[in-house]
C-alpha cells in the first residue's frame, strides 16, 4: 500500500515542483522588466524636466537599442561557437567507434553552430548610425 502511493506521489511532486519552479521564474522576469521599464520611464522624465530635448532623449533611446543589439549578436557568436565546437568535438569522439557511422550526427550542431556564427557576424540586424 505504501509502496502504491510513493508511486504516485513522486512524479506529482516532480512535475508540481517544475511547473511551481517556472512561474516564479517566469514570474520574476516579468516584475524585473517591469521596474526597468518603472526606472527608464522615471529616468526619461527628470531627463525632460531638466531641459534635455526630444532629440536627445531620441538619441538616448538609440544607443540603449544599439547596446541591446550588440549584446544580443555577441550572444549569438558565443553560442554559435560552442555549438560548433561542440559538433566537431561530437565528431572526432565517436568516429572510432566502428559498429555504427554515429559520428556522422556531429554534422547537425557543428552545422547549426556555424549557421548561428555566420548569422551573427554578418545578417544579424544592426541598428541605424545617427
Amino acid at each position: 500500500m505504501f509502496e502504491d502511493i510513493f508511486l504516485w506521489t513522486v512524479p506529482l511532486v516532480a512535475v508540481l515542483g517544475t511547473f511551481a519552479f517556472l512561474i516564479t521564474i517566469i514570474w520574476g522576469n516579468q516584475r524585473r522588466r517591469e521596474r526597468e521599464l518603472h526606472y527608464r520611464h522615471e529616468l526619461h522624465r527628470s531627463l525632460l524636466e531638466k531641459g534635455l530635448d526630444a532629440d536627445g532623449l531620441v538619441r538616448l533611446y538609440e544607443g540603449e537599442q544599439r547596446a541591446k543589439w550588440a549584446s544580443r549578436r555577441e550572444g549569438l557568436r558565443l553560442a554559435g561557437l560552442v555549438t560548433l565546437f561542440f559538433g566537431i568535438s561530437f565528431m572526432l569522439a565517436f568516429q572510432f567507434i566502428e559498429d555504427i557511422d554515429i559520428w556522422k550526427l556531429g554534422w547537425v550542431p557543428a552545422g547549426l553552430g556555424a549557421a548561428l556564427a555566420v548569422w551573427a557576424q554578418l545578417l544579424a540586424p544592426r541598428a541605424r548610425q545617427s
